[in-house]
């Protein structure tokens, strides 16, 4: 009884230490490390966590950024209003923006401004991957435009009341400030 609670308190000491123990798999293979907090200590068999590469996990996110592009373009031709938010209403652009990424589980500022300073991190012009949010304005500080970059140098846009969402090439489009990455 004494000891099973010496293994806990061991136990429970090691995981609040973070401490990390050398492994090797069964056949010979890998050796590495695994954090104290992932050993169950009143299992007979280990079972390791499954961890992805980190292009693994890239290849997946750009994925579903072009799953949120193509999407995106299933709404070319809706109509502009704004303050809209849905299809059945229209769209103005950060609605459109807004829309389209909760559809895929995701929260967004509501306002362009604001898309640009809290959601997601920076990314560059040459970066860009479809998916990515691109804001426009006169600067950080006056955002007054975004739109979804669908790759091959063109963003899907809710534009105007006369045009609503549309796809138009980045050449054409001035006032670029930022783009940001949610994925």
């Amino acid at each position: 009884m004494i000891e099973k609670h010496l293994r806990r308190a061991a136990a429970g000491l090691l995981a609040a230490a973070a401490l990390a123990f050398p492994v090797r798999a069964d056949n010979g293979g890998s050796a590495g490390y695994i954090r104290s907090d992932l050993i169950d200590y009143n299992r007979t068999t280990a079972v390791a966590p499954v961890i992805q590469s980190s292009s693994e996990a890239e290849d997946q996110d750009a994925a579903l950024g072009e799953k949120i592009a193509a999407t995106a373009l299933e709404y070319v031709g809706c109509r502009y209003t704004w303050g809209g938010m849905s299809p059945e209403t229209g769209f103005d652009c950060s609605g459109f923006v807004n829309y389209i990424y909760n559809l895929y589980g995701y929260t967004l500022e509501r306002v362009a401004q604001n898309i640009y300073y809290s959601s997601g991190s920076f990314v560059g012009w040459d970066e860009l991957q479809p998916g990515d949010i691109l804001c426009f304005g006169y600067g950080a500080d006056s955002i007054g435009h975004v739109g979804l970059y669908i790759g091959n140098g063109q963003m899907v846009h809710a534009s105007t009341y006369i045009t609503g969402v549309i796809v138009t090439d980045l050449s054409k489009y001035g006032s670029f400030v930022g783009a940001k990455r949610l994925i």
